[in-house]
């Protein structure tokens, strides 16, 4: 509608799309019928440390498009199948615990979502054919004195397709172009201090991670890298008998983050749009168990 009211069939991006009113479409259904199995064996070297393999199985329904296009046909159902090796262990008289995972993920016909305000202004989902995912993570939390716990987390991965995404006959994607939103490092610490301050339970932390940069889009015409970010989290509190107070500072050096950046896909002197994180903020909590 423009501004006197009035209902406008041409933008410059073409015919607008709206939610979708067609019977014929509103009338299509989709019905999806699955059996997925999950299989864990687990091996206890010691009473300190225990190994696991895994197999397991995930699937997602299909479904129709909101969008009434035309040649946009319903999504169909995807599947994933996750080998897994991974570890429980714990050392020096359980001051250290050490654990992680192993993980190859085979995903098929996996569902994407895309939103193209050249076909519609709602978002789309396709089925974008076969990708893998190859990652470790691991965590470590250390008792260093009675007082100081020691925190730290890592995930790696490695996300990419298996074969070529094409559209029609356009090639919007080759066999190994990584999957958007998934960044190939991200790590965590944490420090913490506890103690004993004029009577009451008292501690002290400090919060630090990182993750690293990844694409917005699987497109390769249409996908913009996002930068990687730090954020720092600091806290502290007191607490005695049924009550506690925190103090808190997030986002302690003001870090702009780049949690998605987009085309906005209609006429602006905007190249592209980022949704951020919050800035530094401060706060208080209280609580009162009963």
């Amino acid at each position: 509608y423009d501004a006197s009211g009035e209902f406008v069939e041409d933008r410059a991006n073409g015919v607008p799309q709206y939610p979708c009113f067609d019977t014929m479409i509103l009338d299509d259904t989709k019905k999806n019928e699955d059996v997925i199995y999950k299989v864990n064996l687990t091996y206890e070297m010691n009473d300190d440390v225990m190994m696991y393999v895994t197999y397991s199985e995930g699937y997602r329904p299909g479904g129709v498009n909101r969008a009434r296009v035309d040649g946009v046909p319903g999504y169909e159902e995807d599947f994933t199948n996750n080998y897994e090796f991974g570890w429980k262990s714990s050392w020096m008289d359980d001051r250290l615990r050490f654990n992680g995972a192993a993980y190859y993920v085979e995903w098929d016909d996996f569902q994407y979502s895309i939103l193209d305000f050249a076909v519609s202004n709602l978002t789309i989902i396709n089925n974008a054919g076969q990708a893998t995912v190859k990652g470790l993570e691991f965590d470590l939390d250390f008792a260093a004195t009675q007082e100081l716990t020691l925190s730290l987390a890592v995930s790696l991965n490695d996300a990419e397709l298996d074969e070529d995404l094409i559209n029609g006959t356009d090639l919007e994607a080759p066999d190994g172009s990584a999957l958007p939103f998934v960044p190939e490092t991200q790590f965590s610490a944490i420090g913490r201090y506890d103690t004993e301050l004029a009577g009451y339970n008292a501690y002290a932390q400090a919060a630090w991670s990182y993750t690293g940069s990844s694409w917005n889009d699987l497109r390769i015409d249409n996908r913009i890298r996002q930068s990687s970010y730090d954020l720092v989290n600091l806290a502290f509190g007191i607490s005695k008998d049924n009550w506690t107070l925190d103090l808190f500072v997030d986002n302690a050096t003001d870090e702009r983050t780049e949690l998605s950046r987009n085309d906005p896909g209609y006429p602006s002197d905007i190249d592209t749009t980022i949704n951020t994180n919050r800035p530094r903020t401060y706060g208080i909590r209280f609580g009162q168990r009963f």
